[in-house]
């Protein structure tokens, strides 16, 4: 299955050094959809990143069936940008992080009834990227939302 929807080179310089804005760029890589189903039909898994693991248990107190009903939840509108990311856990190469292209959704979302609530605040702030090869999603951060910047990319 197709997952990606757009393609874009890497940069050629370490993300540690740019700030949040200069990581942004359009339009978004992954075909949500395809993702959905691969991780539906079990084609895709759930990787989380140590700093996602960290806020999906101890921010958000999900467990694994609560992510999958989150993924299985989004919609296209949720979609809020995509940014260059790196994981801060995984080794450099040749001193430079590994680039990651990320879409980055918000979205209410009840984990009790396992689906999106649009009233239910904060939002759900969720950074991922698809390892084609490992066949993962691998989520980067996902976390309440912390301030207006994360809602005033709506």
């Amino acid at each position: 299955m197709q997952y990606r929807e757009y393609s874009l080179a890497p940069p050629d310089h370490d993300l540690e050094q740019l700030s949040d804005s200069g990581r942004k760029f359009s339009p978004r890589i992954w075909n949500l959809q395809a993702v959905q189903t691969g991780l539906a039909n079990g084609a895709l898994e759930i990787e989380l990143s140590t700093k996602a693991s960290d806020q999906v248990l101890l921010e958000l107190g999900y467990r694994s069936n609560h992510l999958k009903g989150f993924f299985a939840s989004l919609e296209r509108h949720h979609y809020l940008c995509s940014e260059w990311s790196y994981i801060a856990s995984e080794p450099k190469i040749n001193g430079m992080s590994v680039s990651y292209a990320c879409d980055v959704y918000s979205m209410g979302f009840n984990k009790g009834l396992m689906k999106q609530v649009e009233k239910m605040r904060p939002y759900v702030y969720c950074k991922f990227t698809v390892k084609e090869d490992a066949k993962k999603v691998l989520v980067a951060t996902m976390h309440p939302e912390r301030d207006l910047a994360d809602r005033s990319r709506r």
